[in-house]
C-alpha cells in the first residue's frame, strides 16, 4: 500500500480537555495512494488520459477530528464524496455543509478548510485530480449535489467503480493499470456530473416491483450505514410493525438478522478478495467498532474474520 501526506496538508494536533481535536489523518480502516510524480508527468502527455487523470485518492472512516486547512488553496481539483456522517468546510470564505450521500468539488489554487463533525463524523471518498478538461468535469460539482437514496440510486454501483479504480492502482503503477484507473475515474465523474442519465440507465425491471425487493436493494445501497426497522419501514412508507411481518412473511427472517447477514456476506467477500485490514473492512460495512464487528462476524458464520480469512476459499 502506497500512503502520503498530500502538498500543502495542514496538519493540526493540539489539547483540549485532554483530547486531540484536529487530525489531517491517521484515522482507523484509512486507505490512500499517491501517484509518483514522474507517472504524473507521463499521464499528463498520455492521449489517453491527459483530459482528466488522478493525482490521489483514498477513503477515510468515521474520520473523528479530521481537519484541513489550506491557506492557499491546492494545485489540484479535490472531490469529496461524504459517505455517511456529516462534515463542513469554507471555500474561499464561502461555507459549505456536506451530509451523508453528499459531494462537493473543490477548485484549485483557492482557499479552502474542511472538518468533520465532531458528534457525527463523516467516512468520506476522496480524490485529487487534475488535467485539461478538469475544469469541465467539476463546474457542476462546487456546490452540494445530494446523490438520492432510493431503490434506483445505484450508489452501491459507483462505489464498487472507487474500489476498482484503486485497487487497479494499487495493483501497480503500470501504464496500463493507470490508463484503465482514469478512463474508469472518468466514468465515476460522469455518475455525478449526469446523475440522471445514470440513475436511467439502469434496467427498470432489475429488481422487479415488489416492495420487499425494493427494500432488500435499498439495504444492499445503504451497507456502509447504520440502519433501523424504522428506516426500512419508512422507505416503503409502511408501519413498522406492518412491515417487520410482511418482511418476515416474504422472506422467512426478520429485517435486521436480513441486513446483518448481507453486511456480513460483503465483509466475507472481502476478506477473501483484498488485503484490506478488519477495521477497513468493519469500517466499509458499517462497524464503527472493529471488536463488535469481530464479535458479530464470529456469532454469525462461527468463525473469526482473521480465521475466515486463513481459511480462503475452503470453508
Amino acid at each position: 500500500m502506497f500512503i502520503f501526506v498530500p502538498h500543502q496538508f495542514t496538519v493540526s494536533i493540539f489539547m483540549l480537555n485532554n483530547k486531540s481535536v484536529k487530525l489531517s489523518s491517521g484515522f482507523s480502516g484509512e486507505r490512500y495512494i499517491h501517484i509518483p510524480l514522474p507517472l504524473l508527468d507521463l499521464m499528463r502527455d498520455n492521449p489517453l488520459s491527459k483530459d482528466l487523470y488522478i493525482h490521489s485518492l483514498g477513503f477515510f472512516a468515521h474520520a473523528r477530528f479530521h481537519y484541513v486547512n489550506r491557506t492557499k488553496g491546492c494545485k489540484e481539483y479535490i472531490l469529496i464524496y461524504c459517505r455517511e456522517g456529516k462534515g463542513k468546510g469554507t471555500v474561499n470564505g464561502k461555507d459549505f455543509v456536506l451530509e451523508a450521500n453528499q459531494l462537493i468539488v473543490l477548485p484549485p489554487e483557492i482557499p479552502h478548510r474542511y472538518e468533520a463533525d465532531h458528534n457525527n463524523p463523516w467516512s468520506i471518498y476522496w480524490v485529487h485530480f487534475v488535467g485539461e478538461n478538469a475544469e469541465i468535469f467539476s463546474r457542476k460539482l462546487y456546490e452540494p449535489l445530494s446523490d438520492p437514496t432510493t431503490d434506483t440510486s445505484r450508489i452501491e454501483s459507483r462505489l464498487r467503480l472507487f474500489e476498482e479504480i484503486f485497487n487497479t492502482i494499487r495493483n501497480g503503477f503500470t501504464i496500463e493499470n493507470l490508463n484503465f484507473a482514469n478512463i474508469a475515474f472518468t466514468y465515476f465523474m460522469a455518475t455525478f456530473t449526469h446523475l440522471e442519465q445514470f440513475l436511467q440507465a439502469r434496467r427498470s425491471n432489475e429488481y422487479g416491483n415488489n416492495v420487499i425487493s425494493r427494500v432488500v436493494h435499498y439495504m444492499n445501497e445503504n451497507l456502509e450505514n447504520n440502519m433501523s426497522i424504522d428506516d426500512f419501514a419508512s422507505y416503503c412508507g409502511y408501519s413498522p410493525s406492518f412491515f417487520y411481518r410482511k418482511f418476515i412473511q416474504e422472506m422467512e427472517c426478520s429485517p435486521m438478522n436480513y441486513f446483518t447477514k448481507m453486511k456480513i456476506n460483503k465483509a466475507s467477500i472481502l476478506l477473501i478478495t483484498t488485503d484490506m485490514r478488519i477495521s477497513q473492512i468493519a469500517a466499509k460495512v458499517g462497524y464503527a467498532d472493529s471488536f463488535h464487528f469481530s464479535r458479530v462476524f464470529s456469532r454469525t458464520l462461527g468463525i473469526s474474520p482473521n480465521q475466515f480469512r486463513k481459511e480462503n476459499f475452503k470453508l
